[in-house]
């Protein structure tokens, strides 16, 4: 979905299954603009946001969400499992995504 915003259309399975991680392929179809923001708050991504680039969050060991706006209270992202844009409690979000490790992963425009 990353990748789509750019208008690139990858079968970035291949380039997992051939054993590079979500970084490298953002890299290397970004120009080199990857950010892994593994280890920081929920908050802390927001800067990110704020300036027009969404952030892939693991929610679990193997499904991630792609954070697109936030406000005082709520975070939004898009739920690939489901297609749907989805929103929860700011709370709620750092706890989902403190639980799975905070692994986020964003670019610089």
């Amino acid at each position: 979905v990353m990748l789509k915003r750019h208008d690139i259309y990858i079968n970035s399975q291949e380039f997992l299954n051939s054993g590079q991680s979500t970084v490298d392929i953002l890299n290397e179809q970004l120009e080199n603009r990857a950010v892994d923001l593994t280890g920081c708050t929920l908050e802390e991504t927001f800067y990110y946001i704020s300036n027009g680039a969404p952030v892939l969050g693991m929610i679990d060991g193997t499904n991630a969400v792609l954070i697109i706006g936030y406000d005082e209270v709520s975070v939004s992202y898009l739920n690939p499992s489901s297609g749907s844009i989805e929103k929860k409690g700011l709370k709620a979000s750092s706890e989902m995504f403190e639980a799975a490790g905070n692994v986020f992963i964003s670019y610089v425009k």
